[in-house]
């Protein structure tokens, strides 16, 4: 699932049916492939705490999970600075204010392009549901506390319309709550992380249990209430450019979790490849997004699917090779 998630990723970045279907390829970036993100904050928070009891948290394992994050963080950022400088030099009001602009993203929101903030707003999470725990936050309280920040997010988001209609532009309450969603951003551990890592490390450590007719049912409603919701807020309001999150991705993205982990399959090595490579995807793909995107404006113009077929071939060819060489050479394991 998370090798799937993350093809998904790429065809949000790539927006593969732009040049053909405007909706078409709304409902592909902004509703169907937003499950990636926080279905990886989900598998990050049960696989993280569901070696642990609730009681008595193993604070090394936190500790050394973090630290390998952070060095992934540090390792891919640096991969990126080329194309961090390029898109800096490139800038519409020149290189001092594109670079100005980057070190703000980055001071932010962990990530001066579009994808690593993954990794900064993970440790966040990690780090900030640790302490509730340790000071003896219920899971209860903790729900309530990251839903009120997740709040924020949906008014950056999705319903950012909310507040446009009920605030005038320019008037005092309107400044507010616009600087607000403007800082605490839809990509970040406190608006977004927080909730779903607490969300996977609750059926980490409680383990509920599901009839599975109650999963597909629940999968179901879900995703049809969370299609539902992505459509309506585009049509009825076409001006709102990024709409994530939603409300409804939520329970879409528990349900299809919890069915998740209701799938057997055979153990095959395949399936472990396949995992590993999830995660290469996911960071590698943006240098090929950015690689064939320039041909296409310099040498030959491509349309959108193309392009998104081109990038995900050479991104999976990329991954496969990262993890072959990886298990060769555990210097490589620092990437992921």
């Amino acid at each position: 699932m998370k090798f799937a998630f993350a093809i998904g990723v790429v065809a949000l970045h790539a927006h593969p049916l732009k040049d053909f279907s405007p909706f078409g390829d709304y409902m592909i970036t902004q509703c169907f492939t937003r499950i990636g993100v926080p279905f990886f904050f989900v598998a990050a928070g049960y696989f993280l705490f569901s070696k642990m009891s609730i009681v008595n948290l193993d604070k090394e394992r936190i500790k050394k999970y973090i630290i390998r994050i952070f060095t992934m963080w540090v390792i891919w950022t640096l991969i990126y600075i080329p194309i961090i400088m390029w898109s800096a030099l490139h800038h519409e009001k020149g290189f001092i204010w594109g670079i100005g602009t980057k070190i703000y993203m980055f001071i932010v929101r962990g990530d001066a392009e579009f994808h690593l903030w993954f990794l900064h707003a993970l440790m966040i999470a990690v780090l900030l549901l640790s302490l509730l725990i340790k000071l003896g936050w219920s899971f209860k309280k903790i729900f309530l506390g990251a839903g009120m920040l997740h709040i924020i997010a949906l008014l950056g988001g999705a319903y950012y319309f909310a507040y446009l209609f009920m605030f005038p532009e320019g008037s005092q309450v309107y400044e507010i709550l616009h600087g607000m969603t403007k800082f605490m951003k839809t990509t970040n551990g406190f608006t977004v992380g927080l909730l779903y890592v607490s969300i996977g490390a609750f059926i980490g450590f409680f383990r509920p249990v599901f009839e599975k007719n109650y999963l597909y049912k629940g999968f179901f409603i879900s995703w049809t209430l969370f299609i539902i919701e992505a459509a309506s807020i585009k049509i009825m309001f076409p001006f709102i450019e990024d709409s994530t999150p939603y409300f409804f991705l939520i329970p879409a993205t528990i349900f299809t979790f919890l069915l998740g982990l209701n799938i057997e399959l055979k153990n095959k090595p395949l399936y472990m490849t396949m995992r590993k490579m999830s995660m290469f995807i996911y960071f590698a793909h943006p240098w090929f997004l950015f690689l064939v995107g320039g041909i296409s404006k310099r040498i030959h113009p491509i349309d959108s699917l193309t392009n998104f077929i081109i990038v995900a071939i050479f991104t999976l060819l990329t991954a496969r090779i990262i993890v072959f060489l990886s298990a060769k050479k555990k210097s490589l394991a620092v990437l992921g």
